[in-house]
């Protein structure tokens, strides 16, 4: 709520500013500006604003610009009290119209954004006149309302161009960070198999000593070689401490990686759902699930926290997978809302749904009830620990879970906005 008080505040400034280039036109005072250019394409962009209020706090914004601006080169500010009164109308009623004609703007098509933005702009120019000269001159001089076309069409031509300029730079952008990512990501699995092979032979290591281990335990059961037993024990000690020392290097270099090139800059929410939608339904179509994957989205914002929302949200949509019959008629449902100090992330299934019993211990590491009885294996049992510990103890927020065995299961997280928005 607070983030989009300011979003309006911003836009009506914006507006306010560029309503300061205009022309005149028709009758004294009846200017035609740029910031009505601005306001549409903030709107746009911003659109989780509501239009309306938007339309609102602009009309008071360019109104107190006008007199201000006017008080300063004049000495006076009475005469343009009057003056510019009507031109607040124009704003507030160009919101109005907007807010009732776009409620999708996303989805929108250009074709239909321009039409829209026509009409919005034409009658909010014949609210403006008529307040301003009474109808009286409209009567006689109807070609007015051609030239109000003409504006009308010109602008909304110049507000489709910029939007679609910005859409297509976004996309470059977009494209180039994916470029820069990849390469990173590249890097990182080249260095990452660097340390894999001192995993695996750590691994050669591991089954010496217990290979040692096992053969003292003999020797002591039976009571042989009791002479050689310290020597033995300290071999395996030293066997453990070299091991551990491997590690440490290990983890470290894991960890330089991750520091050195990790440290992306942020994402937008947007993007971060695009990227999941797509890997989740590529994910379900290599593994032969038949299902619905529905994303909703109320807000967009900026994090740095993009590595972290992944994790979260892959593991909540493939535990969600899982837990789906593979016969088909599954469906999840990602959501995102907020609140005045929380965004509130949530995954639902129509899946086999949670256990009384097994909800006690899901988030506990090792537990799963995902079990193979054709082949023998089981899940490790590791995502939803992960889950948690990522929300709690990395972003200090909440997970909850509510199931119903045979119906489904909703995972609930709640993230401050302090900690995922970046000032």
């Amino acid at each position: 709520m607070f983030e989009n008080i300011k979003r309006m505040v911003t836009v009506a400034v914006i507006v306010a500013l560029a309503s300061q280039i205009y022309i005149n036109l028709f009758v004294s005072d009846f200017k035609i500006s740029f910031g009505i250019i601005m306001f549409p394409v903030l709107l746009y962009l911003f659109e989780s604003i509501n239009p309306s209020q938007t339309g609102l706090l602009a009309a008071i914004f360019v109104y107190m610009l006008r007199i201000g601006i006017f008080a300063l080169n004049n000495g006076d500010y009475m005469s343009a009290v009057d003056s510019y009164f009507p031109e607040t109308f124009f704003y507030v009623a160009y919101g109005m119209l907007y807010h009732l004609m776009n409620d999708t703007n996303s989805n929108m098509r250009m074709k239909r954004l321009f039409t829209n933005l026509v009409i919005c702009d034409f009658f909010s120019n014949i609210v403006e006149l008529y307040i301003r000269i009474n109808w009286e001159l409209l009567e006689p001089k109807f070609e007015i309302a051609g030239w109000l076309m003409l504006v009308a069409v010109g602008r909304a031509l110049t507000v489709c161009a910029i939007i679609v300029a910005l859409k297509y730079y976004r996309m470059l952008v977009l494209k180039q960070n994916h470029e820069e990512r990849y390469r990173k990501l590249l890097w990182i699995i080249s260095q990452l198999k660097t340390e894999l092979y001192w995993m695996e032979k750590n691994m050669d290591n591991i089954e010496n000593v217990m290979s040692n281990a096992y053969s003292l335990f003999d020797k002591i059961t039976n009571g042989k070689d009791q002479d050689n037993w310290a020597q033995i024990s300290v071999n395996i000690a030293k066997d453990v401490h070299e091991i551990k020392k491997e590690y440490g290097l290990i983890f470290r270099g894991v960890e330089e990686i991750i520091e050195n090139k990790l440290n992306d800059p942020g994402m937008n929410l947007n993007d971060i759902i695009k990227i999941l939608k797509d890997s989740m339904l590529t994910e379900a179509r290599i593994k032969g699930h038949k299902l619905t994957l529905e994303f909703n989205q109320e807000s967009n914002f900026y994090t740095e926290k993009h590595y972290q929302l992944m994790s979260i949200f892959r593991n909540l949509i493939v535990n969600a997978m899982e837990a789906i019959d593979s016969a088909g008629n599954g469906r999840i449902v990602f959501s995102q809302k907020e609140n005045d100090t929380d965004y509130i992330f949530s995954v639902a299934d129509n899946g086999c749904g949670i256990s009384m019993e097994d909800s006690m211990n899901i988030f506990s590491a090792g537990f799963s009830t995902k079990i193979d009885y054709n082949t023998g294996q089981i899940n490790r049992g590791l995502g939803l620990c992960l889950v948690k510990d990522i929300v709690e103890k990395q972003l200090n927020g909440r997970i909850a879970v509510d199931s119903k065995e045979g119906q489904g299961t909703v995972f609930r997280v709640l993230i401050p906005k302090s900690i995922l928005e970046v000032c």
